[in-house]
């Protein structure tokens, strides 16, 4: 302990040693462990790096990523849809009108148009013509004999030089329309008469009758819708009905 003088040597009043205790104490808690200063050293280093890391990566990006040329992205051109084609309506076919048949009424019998085109070729070279007759002898001769009477529509003609004239006729024809069943009946009164002689064509069927008291015999031809006399047999050719051509 030599020459050095302790801290003891002298006697520190009470007040000093109080104060020196509350610096002691002060410059302590002043004081912090290497343990803390090497912490807060690498929590701050840690820090920079981090943030240093941070940055570059963010340079990088940038750097990268602006480099990259962005293709446009590519808008879809509107497409036109099809206009949709209307589908034509049908129209119905209209009903043919078909028109009635014409009912042709049939030709008032005269004593021009039942006689043949042949017969008029004769009359007008011989300066001959016809008249309509009702003599009853003549009618009662031509038809008298049918079921039923003289016929509807009968028509008793002469053919000469003219009712005035009576010596001079040279033809008497006679026509009449018939039905089916008239034709039927009358065709079985003039076989009942006496029939010498049928005779099938395709134009009709002819009758012959023996006529006793005559030169000539009666001849009668039933076509399909009427019947033609003359007293003469072979004078049939020249009648025709009504509006039939020849």
């Amino acid at each position: 302990m030599g020459g050095v003088m302790g801290m003891n040597d002298r006697k520190l009043t009470r007040a000093e040693i109080a104060d020196m205790r509350d610096q002691v104490i002060g410059g302590a808690r002043r004081i912090r462990p290497a343990g803390a200063h090497r912490t807060a050293f690498v929590a701050t280093s840690i820090a920079v790096v981090l943030v240093a890391a941070l940055a570059i990566s963010v340079l990088t990006l940038t750097t990268l990523f602006g480099n990259i040329q962005l293709a446009p992205v590519a808008t879809p051109s509107p497409t036109n849809a099809p206009t949709p084609t209307a589908t034509p309506t049908r129209t119905p076919s209209p009903t043919p009108t078909i028109p009635p048949p014409v009912i042709e009424e049939p030709a008032v019998p005269t004593c021009e148009n039942i006689l043949t085109d042949a017969l008029h070729t004769v009359l007008q070279r011989e300066g001959l013509t016809s008249w309509e007759t009702d003599k009853e002898d003549i009618v009662q001769w031509a038809f008298g004999m049918f079921p039923g009477g003289i016929p509807d529509g009968s028509i008793f003609c002469f053919v000469g030089r003219g009712p005035d004239v009576a010596t001079d006729n040279v033809l008497v024809v006679a026509w009449a329309p018939l039905d089916p069943e008239q034709i039927v009946a009358a065709e079985q009164a003039v076989v009942d008469a006496g029939v010498s002689q049928r005779v099938d064509t395709p134009e009709g069927t002819y009758f012959t009758i023996a006529d006793p008291q005559g030169p000539d015999d009666p001849g009668y031809l039933f076509t399909e819708s009427d019947v033609r006399w003359t007293p003469t047999k072979d004078d049939l050719a020249y009648i025709k009905a009504p509006g039939e051509e020849g």
